[in-house]
């Protein structure tokens, strides 16, 4: 496919993973009772359907990147929620986040960066044509 990466529809999953995070777990919060009636109370809270509908967005999105790009490369930027979740976690909902979490997240940010490069992503063109065909399913 070897398309041009698509940055902001990456940043845009990113922010909508981010608010699909936190609407669970408002719902979660907010929510009551114990075994069954827990997850039945769940979705009586308003917040679980907004994350659901951003479900369906974020599915969307999701298909678009998918068209534009490889999976073996948009997937892994799709860690990109992950720093943005937990500072929401820690200045929203007042979660400590100790020195290993934080360096954890800095090497998957470093790896997203290292990963989404251009100079590291392969040419498919150049490959094929110095190549015999491949056989097709």
């Amino acid at each position: 496919m070897s398309k041009k990466i698509s940055y902001e529809l990456f940043i845009a999953l990113a922010l909508v993973d981010t608010v699909i995070y936190i609407t669970e777990k408002l719902a979660v919060v907010h929510s009551s009772g114990a075994g069954i009636m827990f997850y039945a109370n769940i979705f009586l809270q308003l917040w679980i359907w907004v994350g659901l509908f951003l479900a369906v967005l974020q599915l969307l999105l999701w298909l678009k990147i998918l068209n534009k790009n490889d999976l073996s490369l948009a997937y892994p930027i799709t860690s990109l929620s992950t720093p943005t979740t937990m500072l929401v976690a820690q200045f929203f909902f007042n979660e400590h986040l100790s020195l290993q979490v934080w360096i954890g997240t800095l090497l998957i940010s470093a790896g997203i960066v290292l990963i989404s490069s251009k100079d590291n992503r392969v040419d498919k063109e150049i490959i094929n044509s110095n190549s015999e065909p491949a056989c097709e399913i």
